[in-house]
């Protein structure tokens, strides 16, 4: 997409928001779009040229979701669009005191199945027109969809993830307050918009894996104070939360309390204080954990042995010696304590052990030794040579 001509419908001396514009604009919408007018108001004033993909990255979002902030405040009443290629020209329009009302996309009265009873749906409902995702759509009637009940039990999984259609998402959206409020917290959380792949694995959340939606909404909030905001990580923890049955918020505040102290306590010990436990990680502490059962004060012991011993330390090395341990039947560490003593009492004894004296042996015979040894007068030979060297010189 190429640049935006902007251009003013009014005078303005300065750039000034109005406080209707606060009270009465910014209230109700995704709250980049109030940054995008205003950014683009002050680019316009500033003189300087801009287009979608300076906007989109300016605000690290997608070019279909500033699209999507330019028609939300087209339906509101504060700018005109012209043009729908390559190039679009926009002009901003006086802040009015009342603003305009989206127009609600209407839908066909689409027949659910709720409990196994058909029950048609009313097209005066207004949908949430400002999603990124769902504000120009236009919803046919979908299939026959089974909406999720307020706090399902947990299954479990499927092999694979399904696929929602925009039918469907925008059904459930309008329908229930738990999906709209997830959907806003997932925005909040992730400070982004959320697009339709997004939305679509969070649901999954939800329908597939039927995690009550402040489970969802916790999950969220706590790989993103971890630093973890990609959604294909937070899909894998949500995977492993459904497996062990964490169905309420209690379950899910216990486990994260059990997560921290042992899965971070352990990588923290190998020196990765600021590190989040990867699944081959976990799959290795829980091995001592649980299927060892060896205490968390004894692998941690074998960790701070590691990094003393080990010139690159690694869980590898912590593995060797706790299955060591485990195999001599340590589980303590009054049990490391007395293997270690064991150890020293077994080394003194053999450095302090006598040596035995043995006799000195005689050489073998052998064909090469076994002859009688020459006896030479080496000086009575020099004596002889120079008496006959002098009867030489002489004669």
């Amino acid at each position: 997409m190429g640049a935006i001509k902007m251009q003013l419908g009014y005078q303005i001396s300065a750039l000034e928001l109005p406080y209707v514009f606060i009270d009465n604009y910014m209230t109700g919408c995704a709250p980049v779009y109030p940054l995008i007018y205003i950014f683009s108001l002050r680019c316009l004033l500033g003189g300087d040229a801009v287009s979608v993909q300076d906007i989109s990255q300016h605000f690290q979002l997608l070019d279909t979701d500033v699209m999507n902030a330019w028609r939300h405040w087209e339906r509101v009443g504060l700018v005109e669009i012209e043009g729908d290629g390559v190039d679009i020209s926009i002009t901003f329009l006086p802040v009015k005191e009342q603003a305009r009302q989206p127009q609600p996309i209407l839908v066909d009265k689409p027949t659910i199945i709720v409990d196994n009873a058909e029950h048609s749906v009313d097209n005066n409902v207004e949908p949430v027109t400002d999603n990124p995702s769902f504000s120009t759509i236009s919803v046919d009637k979908p299939a026959e969809t089974k909406i999720p009940v307020e706090n399902p039990s947990p299954i479990t999984p499927p092999e694979g993830r399904p696929q929602y259609s925009v039918q469907e998402l925008t059904l459930y959206r309008s329908q229930s307050k738990d999906i709209e409020r997830l959907f806003s917290k997932a925005e909040q959380t992730m400070g982004k918009l959320l697009t339709y792949h997004d939305m679509n694995v969070i649901f999954g959340f939800y329908d597939w894996l039927r995690l009550p939606s402040d489970v969802i909404e916790y999950l969220l909030s706590y790989c993103a104070e971890h630093g973890h905001r990609s959604l294909r990580y937070i899909e894998k923890c949500a995977l492993d939360w459904a497996e062990r049955d964490i169905d309420d918020l209690e379950k899910a505040l216990n486990y994260v309390h059990l997560f921290d102290k042992n899965y971070r306590s352990v990588l923290q010990r190998m020196g990765k204080l600021s590190s989040f436990p990867t699944p081959a990680q976990r799959k290795q502490i829980d091995k001592w954990l649980h299927e060892m059962q060896l205490p968390l004060d004894v692998v941690l012991e074998a960790c701070d042995r590691t990094t003393l011993s080990a010139e690159k330390p690694s869980l590898s090395y912590v593995d060797k010696i706790l299955s060591k341990w485990h195999k001599s039947g340590v589980n303590s560490l009054a049990d490391i304590q007395q293997a270690d003593d064991d150890y020293a009492q077994q080394k003194e004894k053999r450095e302090t052990k006598p040596q035995s004296t043995a006799k000195p042996t005689k050489p073998k015979n052998n064909r090469f030794i076994n002859f009688e040894q020459r006896e030479n007068d080496y000086s009575q030979i020099e004596k002889l040579e120079r008496q006959y060297l002098l009867q030489r010189l002489k004669g």
